[in-house]
């Protein structure tokens, strides 16, 4: 499966950089699918942390708000003028 991507927003949290999150575009070359991937990665400073990705339709991702959102719509309107 190829795939090309691209990281717009990303944050970092906790003293030791131990808590984070990044958001991608990404788009699946067979499937033809283009969507939003968030993968991140907590890890507490005593106990088990999680890591893991979920992926989301663009609109409904986009609709949701936030500066995330803010950042792909950026993205989105960049790719736009370049084509």
């Amino acid at each position: 499966m190829s795939k090309i991507t691209r990281e717009f927003y990303k944050t970092v949290k906790g003293p030791m950089a131990n808590d984070e999150d990044w958001w991608r575009l990404v788009y699946d070359t067979e499937k033809r699918r283009l969507y939003v991937e968030h993968e991140w990665s907590h890890v507490p400073l005593r106990g088990a942390g999680n890591s893991g990705t979920d992926e989301y339709d663009i609109n409904a991702f986009l609709a949701a708000g936030g500066q995330a959102a803010s950042n792909l719509d950026e993205l989105l309107r960049s790719l736009q003028a370049d084509s």
